[in-house]
Parts: C-alpha cells; sequence; structure tokens
C-alpha cells in the first residue's frame, strides 16, 4: 500500500527499464521512444555521459546494487523514512559510484559501509535506467558472494534487514524497478 509520501516521490521519478547493448541503453519507456547512449571519455568514473536519439547529451549518476543469497534467500534492506528517494521502501544493499571506482569496487565499498560484510562479484546480471528531480541515473547490480553473513546494517541509511524467499518478495514495499531487479536475480541465481 502507498502512502502519500510514496505517491508524491513516484510522481517525481520517472522509471524505465533498459537493456545495454553495444554501448546503447535502450529506453523502453513507449512515451520516449529513445536510445541513451553510453560513452564520454571526459567524465569522472562515476557519471556517464548519456545522450537521447535526438543528440540532446546529459550526465547520468551511476548507482549499483549487490544481491547476496544465503541458502536461497536473499538480503534486503529497509530505507530510514528519512530517505529523500523511496523511503522506507526495501532494496538490495547499494549506492553510488564515486570518484574513479568501478562499478565493482563502489559495490564493495558500499556495502561493507550499509552490511559491515565483505563480498566477492559474480557477475552483472541486470542495469535499468530513472529519473528523478530531473537527474538521470544508471543502476547496475550484481550477484554476489560473502563469507560471512552477520549482518549489522548503518541505521542512518536503513532501519532493517531481512532474507527473504521470492515468495515473501510480493509482501514488501519496493520501487518497481527494484523488484524487476530482484525478481531477476532469483531467476540468475
Amino acid at each position: 500500500m502507498k502512502t502519500n509520501s510514496h505517491a508524491s516521490i513516484a510522481q517525481q521519478v520517472e522509471h524505465h527499464a533498459v537493456i545495454l547493448k553495444n554501448g546503447v541503453l535502450r529506453d523502453t519507456d513507449k512515451s520516449q521512444d529513445r536510445d541513451v547512449r553510453v560513452g564520454g571519455s571526459r567524465s569522472p568514473l562515476h557519471r556517464i555521459n548519456v545522450q537521447s536519439a535526438c543528440g540532446k547529451e546529459a550526465s547520468a549518476t551511476r548507482i549499483v546494487g549487490g544481491a547476496l543469497f544465503q541458502k536461497g534467500k536473499l538480503l534486503v534492506v529497509k530505507r530510514t523514512k528519512e530517505r529523500v528517494l523511496w523511503p522506507n521502501l526495501w532494496e538490495i544493499p547499494g549506492g553510488r559510484v564515486e570518484g574513479n571506482e568501478s562499478d565493482e569496487e563502489a559495490l564493495v565499498r558500499e556495502f561493507l559501509e550499509e552490511t559491515e560484510l565483505q563480498i566477492r562479484i559474480i557477475k552483472k546480471y541486470n542495469e535499468f535506467y530513472y529519473k528523478y528531480a530531473g537527474k538521470d541515473s544508471v543502476e547496475s547490480d550484481f550477484i554476489i558472494q560473502a563469507d560471512s553473513f552477520a549482518v549489522k546494517i548503518d541505521p542512518n541509511e536503513h532501519t532493517e534487514y531481512r532474507w527473504i524467499t521470492k515468495d515473501e518478495l510480493r509482501s514488501l514495499e519496493i520501487s518497481p524497478d527494484m523488484r524487476k531487479s530482484i525478481e531477476k536475480a532469483f531467476e540468475v541465481n
């Protein structure tokens, strides 16, 4: 059930599933009908240049997420109510790529900060584009492994964590794109 704050945020965020193929992100929002081209070696690594089919260039923030499974269950964390984007919603741990980090380096750092777990990247399984408050973001999600599952969440970012089955996913409040990403993680794991 969406609260009023979730509804107002949902109105501000435009979500579009994308496919990365030969450096082109396909914007699947039928009202936009554009390709988003990834490139631009002049930009910092934590941002990528995106170019629409009409030639307009913009810079997108890179975001990463990690799908960690333990005995068939996936780790999800609940965002605090103070978070600007998607407060009180569930997600896989992750965050923004900073400076000259690679996606993999950023995910290792973010996972450690948010859960105190050391992880290993196995493979990238999903990528999607979204727009919030007029700013472009591209999220890359990875299947990961860890030696320990003793999660300790950062209370500034998340209020709780759970290990969930695919069936339990239905009962959690999750953004549409995150739900699709988590469903895909269960499929490829």
